[in-house]
């Protein structure tokens, strides 16, 4: 995986879609592996769903005690709401491509996180919904550190 991820990051690898795809044509070509392609896209759209509803019920709040009463908790909780929802509605997207590709026995339709935000450039405000999970990921990532260097382990 170091030398996968090695590669990638000096642009010698793959891109996530292409490499998701092959996984999902050598996992197909097992007799049970439709039912694991499903089993992983009905996993990670559980995962996308957890994301979703850990940001809009704010249950990630006891993590930031620290921040509790200030002005910049209030921040901090916002960017908590849309880097949660966000992340979520990634994971989902992604996870419902892979239930796409096996239920209609197409593994060219599965692919990565790239893969599914790049299919968004097709639709009449892709632009702007990309825009949009761009700047949700940024404040997800911003709350990462924030939770990493403040937060309640």
């Amino acid at each position: 995986m170091a030398v996968t991820m090695g590669r990638f990051a000096l642009g010698d690898g793959p891109d996530s879609g292409e490499f998701t795809r092959d996984f999902t044509r050598t996992i197909t070509a097992y007799p049970l592996g439709l039912f694991a392609v499903l089993v992983v896209g009905g996993t990670v759209l559980g995962i996308g769903g957890y994301f979703v509803v850990k940001g809009l019920r704010r249950t990630f709040r006891p993590e930031l005690q620290h921040f509790e009463d200030s002005r910049r908790g209030a921040v901090i909780d916002a960017m908590g709401v849309v880097g949660h929802v966000t992340k979520g509605a990634a994971l989902l997207l992604v996870g419902l491509l892979f239930v796409v590709a096996a239920v209609t026995n197409r593994p060219s339709e599965s692919t990565g996180l790239d893969g599914s935000l790049k299919a968004l450039q097709d639709h009449p405000f892709g632009d702007a919904v990309l825009v949009a999970i761009a700047a949700g990921l940024i404040c997800y990532g911003v709350f990462a550190v924030i939770r990493a260097r403040f937060g309640r382990m």
